[in-house]
Parts: structure tokens; C-alpha cells; sequence
């Protein structure tokens, strides 16, 4: 990639949960991850390779540099720590990443490689950014646009945690985890502190029925005795609600008692209207039937008398 000073990269992947068996990878079989990581700019027993020439990352080694190096053979586009983290590490839980859009700052070249990825001796997973002066550098802006993204941790593909904004997955004292038993979700552990600042977001797919109300419902027993119901939004078959503890969750499908009285109402309303203008019309024909009717008999009276 080419790119100039001072314009955006968003950054975000997409990999898998069901890689096919007999596929080459790292971790959990079938899973598929991916990360970015500087390349190292030297090795012992390499020379070193100065950053003045420009090329950041030995592009020969496989070697990464440290996230946290404050030296220009750390310097990655001129991002700082946070980005460079979230780059390096937001990969390792989640097939689907999306860091968002980051200004890249200094120019140079950088040569960076995917460790998770880059672990045989079949291939090479690397690729570099250059970036170039701008057309005019005078207009060039530093703006921080790194801050909120969030992190997916997901049971199954039907449900899973989302941590927003994104400490890169640790919250105080715990590790928590996501399972899918039948239509249930068990998250452990039961009770668990969050990171201050951060939310934790259990997100669960649904299928429309129409007319009807979408809640995450949670209780601390399989059998969903004394279980409460979680302020839950909703919206393009997802129901997200804000969790702080564990325990077993399920989606609670009900039908929309508002919407139903409404299309009653609506109904009714209709019918009403209908009924009134028949009624109307119905009167001004018979008013006029007997209007006739008495022309007609003065008529005959007068013929008779005749």
C-alpha cells in the first residue's frame, strides 16, 4: 500500500471458526486468526538497518519488534501504543476484526507480518505501507481518531460478548468465556468485575418474526427460576443488552401487546369509518326514496279528484 501523510487505513479482517481440517494453521484447529506486528528492523548476528534509509522492519527476518519500542525501530507509521496493540493482539480472540480508521503520520517504509500466521516453512505472511509526503504538505492535520472500538468474543456464530471500548480483552481479575448449549448461553464466570469505563455486551441473534419483542433474559440456574429480564435493543436480527455478571441466558420472544392493540385500534377506527359513511349514504338514499314516494301519491290524489 501507498499512502500519504496524514490520511486514513482502516484496518479490519476477517477469518474463521470452521477452517476446513488439513489446512495449515496455527491454534485451535479449524480456527483462522490474523494480527499485524512491526517487523523487527535488526537481529542478533544481522546489521541493523538504519532508519534513516527509510525501510522500517528488516523485510528478510521474521522476527517482530517490541509494541511498546520507543525507538524509530519502533515506529509504525507514527501510530502510537494503543493502535499498534490493538493491531498486534485484537487478532488473537476473534476471527473478525475491525479496528477502525487510523491517521498514518510519519513517512517511511514499514514492513510489518502477521505472527500468527507466519510460523511455517511454506510461506511468508508480510506486506509493507509506504507512506509518502503529501502533494502539499502543508496540508496535512494530525487528528487522534484512535478510541472507541470493540472487541467480539463469540460462542458459536448465534451469540457472543462484545467489550466496548476495547481494553484488548482483559477485564480485572478474570477471564471470561462464552458457550452455547442448545437455545442457552452460559458465560462464566458467574460473577466477574469489568474494567472501569468499559461495558460488556452479550449480543444474540434472532429470526423476525414481526410483532414481536426481543429481551435477553438471565438467571444464575439451567432451569431459569427467579431469572430477570435485561433492558435489550434490538435491530437487523441482533438483540444486544449491558451485562456485568455472568450466569445462563436466554432471548425471550414476545409478542408486541402495544403493536396488536394498535392494528386493533387501527382496525376498528377503519371499520368505524366505513360503517359511518355507509350510514350516511344509506340515510341520504332512503330520505330521497321518500321524497319520491310522496310526489308520487300527490300526484295520484290529484289524477283521482279529477
Amino acid at each position: 500500500m501507498v499512502i500519504e501523510r496524514g490520511d486514513f487505513i482502516h484496518f479490519q479482517w476477517t477469518g474463521s471458526n470452521t477452517n476446513p481440517n488439513n489446512n495449515a494453521g496455527q491454534g485451535t484447529q479449524g480456527t483462522d486468526r490474523s494480527n499485524i506486528i512491526l517487523l523487527r528492523s535488526y537481529v542478533p548476528g544481522h546489521p541493523r538497518i538504519a532508519p534513516s534509509t527509510g525501510q522500517i522492519g528488516d523485510w528478510k527476518q521474521s522476527y517482530p519488534t517490541r509494541i511498546d519500542d520507543p525507538t524509530p525501530t519502533g515506529n509504525f507509521a507514527g501510530l502510537g501504543l494503543e493502535p499498534k496493540r490493538a493491531l498486534a493482539r485484537a487478532g488473537i480472540y476473534t476471527p473478525h476484526v475491525d479496528i477502525g480508521p487510523l491517521q498514518v503520520h510519519d513517512v517511511g517504509v514499514y514492513n510489518y507480518l502477521c505472527t500468527r500466521n507466519n510460523n511455517f516453512s511454506n510461506r511468508d505472511q508480510k506486506a509493507e505501507i509506504h507512506v509518502i509526503e503529501r502533494a502539499d504538505p502543508a496540508s496535512y492535520r494530525r487528528i487522534e481518531t484512535y478510541g472507541m472500538f470493540s472487541r467480539q468474543i463469540s460462542a458459536s456464530g448465534n451469540a457472543w460478548l462484545r467489550y466496548f471500548p476495547d481494553p484488548l480483552g482483559f477485564t480485572t481479575g478474570s477471564q471470561i468465556t462464552i458457550e452455547e448449549d442448545g437455545e442457552v448461553i452460559i458465560i462464566r464466570p458467574f460473577f466477574f468485575d469489568v474494567v472501569p469505563g468499559q461495558k460488556i455486551f452479550l449480543e444474540m441473534k434472532y429470526t423476525d418474526r414481526g410483532l414481536t419483542n426481543y429481551y435477553i433474559m438471565q438467571s444464575f440456574d439451567r432451569s431459569f427460576s427467579g431469572e430477570y429480564e435485561l433492558p435489550t435493543e434490538y435491530e437487523g436480527g441482533v438483540a444486544s443488552a449491558s451485562i456485568n455478571r455472568g450466569g445462563y441466558y436466554r432471548l425471550d420472544a414476545r409478542v408486541s401487546v402495544g403493536a396488536v392493540v394498535g392494528i386493533v385500534v387501527g382496525i376498528a377506527a377503519f371499520a368505524g369509518l366505513v360503517g359511518g359513511l355507509y350510514w350516511k349514504l344509506r340515510k341520504s338514499f332512503n330520505y330521497g326514496g321518500k321524497k319520491k314516494q310522496l310526489m308520487s301519491d300527490e300526484g295520484t290524489a290529484t289524477t283521482t279528484q279529477a
